[in-house]
């Protein structure tokens, strides 16, 4: 049995996607502004375009892939590591906890390297990259939030 989950999951964010896409048209436009209300949410809504389609593609490749492997070898049914996919949202949920009492910058980097560490075999841990990656992603977010676009984010305890 192949299993479509990236493709069904792929095309149903492509449609919903271009449906709010459409619905960023009946944004009101502030004449203030240098950038529109609606261009973040166009540009979040193009890039998950675009990681749909490639979901897409990816995901006939190796049902493709696997119709021609099954011949000859027995099919391997991939497992769901249940235990990730729950530490993973419990971790979300103590980062949208945190956020207002931490701040966007300490709670993004806590959040991000802790990530990392579960999304990784502990063989393979690289924790001083991971905390690197943590502070550039966060500063790089704040600093396009806060600069370019004019958007406050949580500053927390350092307020």
């Amino acid at each position: 049995m192949i299993r479509n989950g990236d493709v069904y999951s792929g095309i149903f964010f492509i449609a919903y996607a271009i449906v709010l896409f459409i619905a960023t048209f009946s944004i009101r436009q502030l004449d203030v502004a240098t950038i529109g209300s609606d261009f973040v949410p166009r540009l979040v809504l193009g890039g998950m375009f675009v990681l749909s389609a490639i979901l897409v593609v990816q995901g006939l490749r190796k049902r493709k892939a696997v119709e021609e492997n099954s011949t000859t070898e027995t099919k391997q049914e991939e497992k769901v590591n249940y235990k990730s996919v729950l530490s993973t949202i419990s971790l979300m949920i103590v980062y949208v906890a945190l956020i207002d009492l931490l701040g966007f910058l300490i709670s993004t980097v806590v959040y991000l390297v802790l990530q990392f560490i579960l999304l990784t075999d502990r063989s393979h841990w690289k924790i001083p990259m991971y905390v690197v990656i943590a502070i550039v992603t966060s500063g790089l977010i704040y600093y396009i939030f806060r600069m370019v676009l004019h958007v406050m984010l949580p500053t927390g305890i350092l307020g």
